[in-house]
């Protein structure tokens, strides 16, 4: 009851979307009414009055995000996310020298990093109502996935949805970076008798990271499941059961797998789960790991994505909630066939849209029973013999293929959104630019496109 409560306060109706798209694509050459709308960097505080300029050198802190914000009178508000977030962070074991040179050069972009700020968008509102729904109902059938060029923000989107809903003491595993699990940095070896390959060492630094966001939670929650471990019965709490596989990297595999089953076969014994994936597109590729023939390993073959993969699968998960963002501008986990499935999903919608017919909620797969639907694939069914660096093998294990996929697009900035994120960044001390004018706003959003980085990069 509480959550179907909160789903309607949270959530804006339907057309506050286009409402925000359509005050977004009108002149804002009345500077009053433009900045009506700017985001406040303080609770009760206002955007800068000067019709052309903001001249205020006084640097503000951005107020804390909670889920009491998550309404629409608040949307153009610029938060920071709160200092729980950061332990959704995971780190590899190694960094190679370009890594660490691209996050200095990163740094001195800002005077501080605007990773923690996020703004309130009316689209944020609307996939957060969506997610709501998902959480709310017996059993999700649809898994959200965000898609746009890059740099729209869809990173941003998840990080304010893993941070809204930890507020709740929902169970949150969101993985930030899962391209770096792929990434070839980490050490592996392959599983006895199996023909998975395992990654021990940083599996054990996942399950640390679950445990550490969702203490206070898992603490609570005794494991109803039978599992051992050294040929020794487990009993205690689900934080205690991650502790075997953190203390002991050897247990690391089969403490994840034993964890996901606990979430998904007992979820009267726990609260709603939120799982977040950016990067998905990471798990329907081949990895910078090879075999012992030298050979690319499949994502599917690591034992630490198997299990989240499989979850992607399941054509419905009880008591939860799936998001996941795509990222295109990482080469190496490029995917022709989820490229493929999120465009044929997108115009399903839209046509489903326009007709008004059917739901935007109707699913698609690619289950060996449709696969037909794939036969104008493009690349991805291009033959390995003529084409082999853009051949998609994914294509074909049809027991990989999500299930449900729902596409949420990250609009493009308008106008009075780019303002406030603009002025609000400024005001906040973390952006360096000299002046915020409308017409220094109009001329960002167009040469960038309303694209959230290169607007920020345009300011600097």
């Amino acid at each position: 009851m509480f959550i179907r409560r909160f789903a309607s306060a949270a959530a804006p109706p339907a057309a506050t979307a286009s409402r925000t798209a359509n005050a977004g694509k009108k002149s804002v050459a009345s500077g009053a009414a433009s900045k009506a709308t700017t985001a406040s960097v303080s609770e009760g505080t206002t955007s800068a009055t000067s019709a052309t300029t903001t001249t205020t050198t006084t640097t503000i802190k951005l107020p804390e995000w909670t889920p009491k914000f998550a309404t629409k009178d608040k949307h153009n508000t610029l938060f920071a996310l709160p200092q729980t977030a950061a332990a959704f962070a995971i780190k590899n074991s190694f960094l190679n020298s370009t890594q660490q040179l691209a996050k200095t050069r990163a740094k001195t972009l800002f005077r501080e990093s605007t990773a923690d700020a996020v703004l309130l968008r009316d689209s944020w509102l609307a996939f957060v109502h969506a997610a709501n729904a998902e959480l709310a109902a017996p059993e999700s059938k649809n898994k959200l996935v965000l898609d746009a060029r890059p740099g729209a923000g869809k990173s941003a989107f998840l990080n304010l949805a893993a941070s809204h809903f930890r507020a709740f003491d929902y169970i949150v595993l969101h993985f930030q970076n899962i391209a770096s699990w792929t990434s070839g940095l980490e050490p592996y070896a392959r599983a006895p008798d199996s023909d998975l390959f395992t990654q021990s060492a940083f599996t054990a630094v996942v399950l640390k990271q679950i445990a550490d966001v969702n203490a206070s939670v898992l603490d609570k929650i005794t494991v109803k499941g039978s599992y051992s471990f050294g040929n020794k019965p487990f009993s205690g709490t689900l934080s205690q059961l991650l502790a075997v596989g953190i203390n002991n990297e050897k247990n690391a595999h089969k403490v994840l797998e034993s964890f996901m089953n606990e979430l998904l076969e007992f979820p009267e014994n726990r609260p709603p789960v939120l799982f977040s994936f950016d990067q998905v597109n990471a798990l329907y590729t081949n990895t910078a790991y090879f075999d012992e023939e030298s050979k690319p390993i499949h994502a599917n073959k690591l034992a630490l994505l198997r299990p989240f993969i499989q979850l992607l699968t399941r054509p419905t998960v009880p008591k939860a909630c799936i998001l996941a963002a795509t990222d295109q501008t990482t080469t190496q986990i490029k995917s022709p066939f989820l490229n493929h499935l999120i465009s044929q999903k997108q115009q399903q919608q839209h046509k489903d849209a326009s007709s008004s017919t059917s739901s935007s909620t109707t699913t698609t797969s690619a289950s060996a029973e449709n696969l037909s639907e794939f036969s104008s694939f493009g690349n991805a069914l291009v033959s390995k013999e003529i084409a082999p660096a853009i051949y998609d093998p994914v294509t074909f294990m049809t027991d990989v293929h999500p299930v449900g996929v729902v596409v949420h697009t990250v609009p493009e900035f308008q106008v009075n959104e780019a303002y406030a994120l603009v002025d609000g960044l400024k005001r906040a001390g973390k952006l360096q630019v000299s002046r915020v004018s409308d017409e220094f706003v109009q001329k960002a959003v167009m040469v960038t496109k309303g694209n959230a980085r290169e607007l920020l990069k345009y300011c600097v």
